[in-house]
Formats: C-alpha cells, structure tokens, sequence
C-alpha cells in the first residue's frame, strides 16, 4: 500500500470522531442583513430580534449546565465523616447540613415513606414477635391451650423473672445506679465477665467485649485477641493520616482489654525482692518504689518472659501495686504468678481487675491538651491546678520524664456539652514543673486506694446518670449542683516518649471516650496503628519483635503457617515463595525468621571454624560444601524440637562483645544453650526495600553462611521517608571487628541485596 493511499485513507474521519470536531468549532455567519458592509455598521436592534432565539438557548444551557454540576451535601463531607446510605437517610449526615438535605431531597421528587412512630411503631413490634413465637410454636406442633386455660400467666411471668434475676445477679452487693455498673473482681481466681446480654450472648462466650465495642464495631476491624473483641485499624484508609496525627495532634486507642492485676502487702519488707524477680532491671529505683514513677516493660516471673505491661507501686502505709500486662495467655500469666507469690511472698492478696479497671492510651503532642478539655477537676488543690495547666498546655512533651505518674479525680465529662479548655492559663515554664515533678509525688494515696479498691470503685458507680437522665437535664436545665455527685478515680501515667495510659473504672471508660472522641483534632486507632507507631519511632512491639519469647517465637509460626496455606491455594502457575528462596537458600524457611536454622548454622560454623576456612580462597568450595553437610546432619538431630518455643536470647552489646562462649549440645546432639542476639534497628542506604522475615547477611555474598539474623518488621517509614526495620542480629567476631560496617539485607524470595546502616536498640 502506497504512502498517498494511507494518508488520503486518514483524511475519512468515522462518524464519532466528526462530531468531536464539529462541537469544538465556532460557527461565524458573515453575511447578515442587519449588518451594513459598506457603511460598516451593524443595526444592533435588528440583530437582537433575529437571534433572540439562539440567545435565549444559550442562557438556558448555562442554568442547566450550573445545576447539573451541583452535588448533594453529603457529596461534600470528608471521607471520614462519610456514611452508608445518606443519599436518603436525614440522620445520617451531620446536624448543621440536615436543612439541606431536607431541601435537596424534596426537590427530587422523591415519593415519601410514612414510618411508624410511638405508640403505632410499638405496637407493631410487639406483633411481630408474638408471630415468631407463633410459628416456633406451629412447627413444634405445640397447642397453647393448655397455658391460657390451666396456667396463670401472670403470675408464671413473675416466677421466670425471679430466676432470671437470682441466675444473673452480678454480685452478692445491691446495685448503686440505675445503670447496671458494679465491680467485678475476684481475689486469687480469675474474674468473670460481664453479664452476657441474650442479644449478643452467643458473640461473648469465648471472646468478652471491651466498654466501647459498639462504638468501635461500626467503625473499625475487630480482632480476637487476648480473650477480647479487640479494634484492630479503622475501615478506612488511614496509614498517611494516622501518622500526621501522631506527629502533629494525637491519636486515643481503648486498651481495656489488657488485665489488670492489684496486689496488696501487708509487710513492704518483701516489696524490693519480689520487685526485682519480677522486673529483672537490676536495683528497683527508689522512684518506682515510692510511686513517682511507673515500669513499662516485660515481665518476668521466676526469669522467663511471659508478658508486657506496666507496674505502678502507690505510696502509703500499705503498699499495692498495679499490675497491666497484655498477653495471649493471661490465664496462665495469672496462675504463674500466683504459685510464685503464695511460695515467696504468702502475705500478698492478688486481685484479679481485669473487668473492673479500664484503660485509655493517648499518643501524640496534643495528648494531655485533649484530656484536659474533657477531664473536670473536682477536690483539687491549687498547687496542682497549676501543675496541670502546665503539662496541658505544652505540645513537647519529651521533656518529660518516662515514667512520671499523677492521680486526678474528675466529675463526670458528660455533664458538659462541648469540650471546653481548661479554664487555668499555665504562667509556669515547663523546665520548672519537670524539676517539681522530679522532686516531688502528685499522687493523692486517697485516690489511688478508691481506685485499686473494689469498695472504692464501687462507690465511684453510686448513682452514676444514664442517658435518659442526661437528657432530661439538659432538656429541663438542672443545676450542676444536684447531679455533680460522680466523683471519678483516675490515674494517669506516662508509658513512651509521646504516649500516655489513663486508667479509670470499668464502666466509667466509656463515657469518658465518647467525649474524648468528639473533639476534632483527636482521632481513634487500634492495634495495627500502635505497631506503625512504635515501628516509626524504632520501638520494638510485643510479641512481634520479640523472638527471644515463647509468645513472639509463637506468633511467629503462626503467620509462617498462614503465609504457607495461602500461598498453597495460589494457581499452579505462579513460583511459590518457597521455591523462590530455594534458590538462594537450602536451610532457611521462606515465611519466617528461622531462628532454629540459625542457631544450628552457629553451631556448626563454630565446631567446624568455618570462618578460618573460608580465609582460604583456594578451599573456598570445598569448604562450603562441608558446611552444608556439616549443617544438615545438625539439622536433622534437631528436628523433633518444638518449634514454637524460642531459640535465641537477648543480651546487651557490652555482654554480646565479650568472647562468646561455645553451643553446648546432649550425647544425641540436641542443641541445649541458646544463641545470643542483640536488637538492631535498620535504615537503607540509598534505594531499597525492607520486608517482614528479610534475611540479614554480614557481608555482600547471598550463601547461607554469612546470615547473622532476621528482620522480625520491616516497611516503609514515613517519618524518614526510606524503608526500615526492626530485628535482631547474632554478632559474628567479623561483625565485631566492623561495628561501623554496613550489613546487608535480602528479602525472602529475592536476589537483591541491599546495604543497611544499623543501630544497637537497648530497651
């Protein structure tokens, strides 16, 4: 086909493309009546009548075209304040757009519903469940004569009633309030949850619910995890957000479902002791025994790590202390601790408050600014007043010291409509309440006794105000002074950098949520915003970055062997990731941090002194070759070891310097001693990427010789803007010579390798 057949063949334009272009011209007729051409003059009136109708045309499109460009006023919310079905339903957008959307939805004609309401809505309802009970009794084949004529109803209804009560009452004390709020806890024995609703009774038979899940459950994931229906991350897409939030304002998280231990001394000689077994930080700062100062840390009894909590000891004659831990097996934490308290220390009670006290979790600049809008001081001395307005008012609150531990008693936050600012100006510098707070304890032993005690809480609840009590005093303008009778204990603590805890009674976690949530800077997290949190300020996360843990080291067989399952249900077609790490790798498993597999290749690099082998270039293969053997016959000895058990321990970089002392193994060749690792936190030099279970290598050679350890988290950090991670490392005498060196990291699966600069984290 010639050049001239192809461009005369372009020129035909098919029937859409024409249109196209003939819409983007502008048609200009020259030729007119009212238009003079010799005298170059148009008669504008005459003009105007014989395009009246073109004029009149183009008036109408602009209306048409403004109109149709209009959007609703739920089109316009921000996303998070977006919900299902607001195109139609009024209370679904917010107050202040209602009017329109009233007027919006009468203009589109819409054919109007009529709903049930009062008296005829009751009604209804009623009816509708005596059919049900109907049908249940139709298909049952059940006749109900015999209840109308032999039985009186009444009095049968008062008989189910008064069983129902004796089976659900919820103490042996009566009730305070009208609310159903009372004190849960159990001395030397786990403490039973919650009356289950007959709603919702079969959700909560395994898995209780925290005080706020239904405020979460329409706005978040919900995870079961620690014996709770517990908020894993909002629906919505928040990572970006929730970042801004932690660096700029704050973010809350609801953290009742960590247990909560009191135990109670007698005699405050066997305090320092006991202390020290269970923190294992060496001498116990007399800050911490004197209640200035809290411990956020593992815990430990008899010198095994079994969970990760705070521990706040109250001043006073007598001593209790506070323990929070959150663990997967807090029943076993609890019988744990209770053998080796009643051995040691058989004086000590152990309260367990695990559904008597609630916590709150603040993080971010603008934390305690936040709280204070909602908190309202009652009983308070002016000194602290002032204490209080300083610390509120300061967004940098990393010049106050971890640990730092005050007691607040607070009306109830309900009575007031809108969080208002705390109504103190702070004229104290902050360096100034920093040294009053080194020096001095802001703890009221008063309040902290009505908070670790049951009678305390207990009477916390007396006549605590529901909702329809609250709404008649504002509907009816109450004085403050008749319903300002709730006094709440609270205590708050500092437990990181920029994060604070606020524990409170059970059931008075929820109303103070409700108001913290509606003030607009403030945003709520779960779980997974906690490890991006964490994981961005190089913070390891319990259990994940805790491998030298039974819990960590079981947490991670378990994604292992989801990560496994899924990828067995792939199509045949797509290269499995195990099979593309078989490629570089033969001994270690593609979807975990095989610390096991490490330790067997330690093991056998120092029986066989492979790094004196490898110095020989000529032996170079033969040597890896032996390795491999060597390494497979140490392998297959310890193969029926329980893999979720953990086979590494951390030590510091001063222990982990010295000469390190050889594996030691049984007459079968067991391995018996673990390894030691030291926490690392890695950043890429340059480009790269860091994922989970990544491999890292002492030096730039992809053979399994040279892997020291394993990132446990790695992603993208938004606070440096590069890939990090967070793992651990075994120190070969190579590393040791190289401390300033970079390592090298592979992701599993991969064939790049990219060089890393690492840092020594010491928690």
């Amino acid at each position: 086909m010639s050049n001239q057949h192809r461009n005369d063949k372009k020129t035909h334009l098919n029937k859409k493309k024409t249109r196209l272009y003939n819409s983007r011209n502008i048609k200009a007729q020259n030729n007119d009546s009212s238009y003079n051409s010799v005298d170059t003059k148009l008669n504008v009136p005459e003009f105007l009548e014989s395009r009246k109708y073109e004029i009149n045309a183009f008036e109408l499109s602009q209306l048409k075209s403004k109109q149709a460009l209009n959007s609703r006023c739920f089109q316009n919310l921000p996303r998070s304040m977006r919900r299902r079905a607001a195109s139609h339903h009024i209370s679904r957008i917010p107050k202040r757009l209602r009017s329109k959307a009233m007027r919006e939805m009468k203009g589109a004609n819409a054919p109007s519903k009529k709903v049930a309401k009062g008296r005829r809505l009751y009604k209804l309802l009623q009816r509708q469940k005596i059919l049900k009970v109907a049908s249940k009794m139709k298909k049952e084949r059940y006749a109900p004569g015999d209840i109308w004529t032999k039985c009186n109803i009444r009095a049968r209804y008062k008989e189910i009633s008064k069983a129902l009560d004796n089976k659900w009452n919820p103490s042996v004390r009566r009730l305070n309030n009208s609310v159903g709020a009372f004190d849960h806890s159990k001395v030397y024995s786990l403490a039973e949850p919650p009356p289950i609703s007959i709603k919702y009774g079969k959700r909560q038979q395994k898995f209780a619910w925290i005080p706020t899940h239904i405020w979460h459950a329409k706005r978040f994931k919900m995870s079961k995890r620690f014996d709770f229906q517990v908020p894993y991350t909002p629906t919505q897409k928040c990572f970006k957000l929730m970042n801004r939030q932690n660096r700029y304002k704050a973010v809350c998280f609801d953290t009742s479902y960590r247990g909560s231990l009191v135990l109670t001394w007698r005699q405050n000689e066997s305090l320092r002791q006991f202390l020290h077994g269970l923190l294992e930080i060496g001498p116990v700062p007399s800050s911490i025994l004197s209640g200035k100062r809290s411990y956020t840390g593992l815990i430990y009894i008899q010198h095994k790590p079994l969970a990760f909590g705070t521990v706040y000891i109250s001043p006073g004659e007598i001593k209790q202390m506070l323990l929070q831990v959150q663990t997967d097996n807090y029943g076993e934490f609890l019988e744990s601790l209770k053998n080796h308290a009643l051995l040691s220390l058989p004086q000590v009670e152990i309260s367990d408050c695990r559904y008597s006290l609630g916590s709150i979790d603040l993080s971010g600049p603008l934390s305690l600014e936040y709280l204070s809008k909602i908190l309202h001081l009652r009983d308070t001395s002016e000194e602290f007043k002032t204490t209080w307005a300083s610390l509120s008012s300061h967004s940098d609150n990393s010049l106050i010291p971890i640990g730092t531990t005050v007691t607040l008693e607070s009306y109830d936050p309900r009575l007031w409509n809108k969080a208002a600012k705390f109504p103190i100006k702070s004229e104290k510098d902050i360096y100034d309440t920093v040294i009053q707070l080194n020096n001095n304890s802001i703890v009221d032993p008063a309040t902290i006794l009505s908070l670790f005690s049951s009678e305390g809480r207990y009477k916390s609840y007396e006549n605590q105000l529901s909702i329809k009590d609250l709404g008649r005093i504002q509907s009816h303008g109450t004085p403050f002074e008749k319903v300002s009778h709730s006094k709440i204990p609270l205590l708050l603590t500092k437990t990181a950098s920029l994060r604070w805890s606020l524990v409170c009674p059970w059931y008075w976690t929820l109303p103070i949520w409700i108001q913290l949530v509606k003030i607009p800077g403030i945003k709520a997290g779960g779980l997974k915003q906690i490890y991006q949190f964490n994981f961005e300020n190089h913070k390891l996360t319990y259990p994940y970055d805790y491998p030298w843990t039974d819990e960590g080291q079981k947490y991670n067989c378990m994604i292992g062997d989801l990560s496994r399952e899924t990828d067995v249900r792939k199509p045949r077609k797509l290269v499995s990731l195990q099979k593309s790490e078989d490629r570089f790798s033969n001994l270690y498993d593609a979807y975990t941090c095989d610390w096991h597999n490490l330790r067997c290749a330690m093991f056998t690099i120092q029986s066989t002194k492979e790094e004196n082998w490898l110095r020989r270039s000529s032996t170079y293969r033969s040597t890896l070759g032996s390795f491999a053997i060597e390494i497979g016959h140490t392998v297959f000895a310890n193969k029926n070891q329980d893999k979720h058990k953990s086979a590494v321990c951390v030590v510091n970089l001063s222990i982990a310097k010295q000469a390190s002392q050889p594996i030691r193994t049984d007459d079968s060749g067991v391995l018996v001693d673990k390894i030691p690792v030291v926490q690392v936190s890695l950043k890429v030099l340059g480009e790269g990427v860091i994922e989970n279970n990544a491999r890292i290598y002492e030096k730039k050679v992809c053979k399994d010789v040279h892997v020291v350890g394993f990132v446990t988290t790695g992603g993208m950090n938004l606070n440096e803007g590069k890939f990090t991670g967070l793992g651990a490392v075994y120190l070969t005498p190579y590393m040791l010579k190289n401390l300033s060196g970079p390592v090298y990291v592979r992701n599993p699966g991969k064939e790049l390798m990219y060089a890393c600069q690492y840092q020594f984290i010491d928690q």
